[in-house]
Formats: C-alpha cells, sequence, structure tokens
C-alpha cells in the first residue's frame, strides 16, 4: 500500500510541474526555503504503552518522572513555489521519551524526508492557504541509555504518508509566516535491535514488548531465539497522529 501511494505521489507531483510549466503561466517559480518546530499528538503504539505505565513508577527520592507526552522537533524544507502549486522535499527530527529516577532515558525518535505538493486554495499576496500531500520515509530509532551509554537500541525504516493544510501569511514579499496542520500514518513492525548490556559481542535479535499486567513489567527486550517470555509480543510502534509545524518562509 505504501508504494501505490508513493507511485501516485511521483505521478501527480510530475503532472503539476509539467502543467506549471505552460506557456499560459504568467507568475514564475521561485525558489523557497522553510525552517519550523514541529510537534507530533500521537499514542506512539507499545511505546505510549511504555510511557504511561512506567510514568509513576521509578522517578527520583520524591517520585518523580520526567515525561514527554508528544514529539517534539525540528525541520526544513527546500522547494519551488508556482501560481497554483507548490512541491518541496523536507528533512527534520522528532522525538518523544521517559527519563527515569535511575538516569535512564528511553527515546523514540524519527527523521522523516519527505516530498510534498500543495495545491493553493487562496493564493493572496497577504494571505495563502493550500491542500498538502506527502509522502516519504521515516527513520526511526528506539534507544535506552545512561548519559553517555547505549543499552538498548532498535532501528527500523518504514515509509509514511502525510496529508493537512497549510497557510501562509506574508510579511514582506521575500518573507511569510506559516502554519501546517494535518495527519501523519506510518507504523513501525518486525523490528530487530541490539542489547549492549551482555558479556561481550552484543545480543541481537527481534525487538519485543513486555506488557505483564501480573507482574507489572512493561519493557522493551531483545527475545533470544526459543525463549518464550510471558505477557510479551513483537514491539509495534507508530507516528499515527495529529501534526503541527510552525515557522518562517523565505521566497528566494
Amino acid at each position: 500500500m505504501g508504494k501505490i501511494f508513493f507511485y501516485v505521489f511521483i505521478l501527480t507531483l510530475l503532472a503539476s510541474v509539467c502543467a506549471e510549466s505552460l506557456p499560459a503561466q504568467t507568475q514564475k517559480p521561485r525558489l523557497y526555503v522553510k525552517f519550523s518546530g514541529n510537534a507530533v499528538f500521537s499514542a506512539a503504539g507499545d511505546f505510549g504503552d511504555f510511557v504511561d505505565k512506567n510514568e509513576n513508577i521509578g522517578g527520583d527520592v520524591a517520585g518523580n518522572v520526567s515525561t514527554r507526552s508528544f514529539f517534539r522537533g525540528y525541520g526544513g524544507e527546500i522547494g519551488l513555489e508556482m501560481k497554483k502549486h507548490s512541491v518541496g522535499i523536507s528533512a527534520g527530527y522528532i522525538e518523544r521519551y521517559l527519563d527515569t529516577g535511575s538516569l535512564t532515558r528511553h527515546t523514540f525518535s524519527a527523521v522523516p524526508i519527505f516530498l510534498f505538493i500543495r495545491y493553493k486554495l487562496v493564493n493572496g499576496s497577504f494571505f495563502k492557504a493550500s491542500l498538502t500531500l506527502g509522502e516519504g520515509v521515516y527513520l526511526a530509532a528506539y534507544k535506552e541509555k545512561t548519559a553517555d551509554t547505549v543499552l538498548l537500541k532498535s532501528m527500523k525504516n518504514s515509509l509514511g504518508f502525510h496529508g493537512g493544510v497549510s497557510v501562509d501569511l506574508n510579511i514582506f514579499k521575500f518573507l511569510a509566516i506559516f502554519v501546517d496542520a494535518g495527519y501523519r500514518l506510518v507504523s513501525f513492525k518486525e523490528m530487530k535491535g541490539k542489547d549492549y548490556r551482555t558479556a561481550g559481542a552484543p545480543l541481537e535479535g527481534d525487538f519485543y514488548y513486555q506488557a505483564n499486567q501480573d507482574l507489572g513489567q512493561y519493557v522493551f527486550f531483545i527475545k533470544q531465539p526459543n525463549k518464550a517470555v510471558p505477557g510479551s509480543r513483537p514491539a509495534v510502534l507508530n507516528l499515527n497522529g495529529f501534526a503541527l509545524s510552525a515557522g518562517l518562509k523565505i521566497i528566494l
């Protein structure tokens, strides 16, 4: 399904560029650069469950635990703006974490690299509003570490989809403030990982999540072959949810 979305997106992108290049086009294409702060409000799959179950466990002397309840980060985009469309490629970084009282941090992070196409519904001199579609790849990672030592790590790449709206408010001819809002859809399954807490070479294998309510154990681990762990399953993480970004757009 992800490949079908990707091929449709590329065909749409090429068609839009060809259409904007026709002689009837009166507005010259212009390059633009965006810089943004980003947030994604996502349940995050098993990572969200892990945070929910562990946020009241451990902590400092007073029982406090530092929990980031949503993904935050930053990003940038470079593209070409035309009369009715704009196309661009973006990259960024987002993360969500849980800090426990043992000075161990559990982080779920991702680097999204996306192609975007925007169709302008309103194209005024001060206000612009566009429908946005995008598809690309997410480079995701789960890490459990202390201040300077990685204890457990799992990484996975997956195709993702983004759809929403974009609003630009022009301050000057070359500078605008923008807000993008939409929904992201991407899931990470069949993950592999490494546990560095073993003697010698790290333990490599499938990335699992244990949610054993009877024992009160909610942990990620690397499953050893042919070893059963009660209340465990292959970990599934995701970034499905509402996404918001805002920042500056420089028109060159």
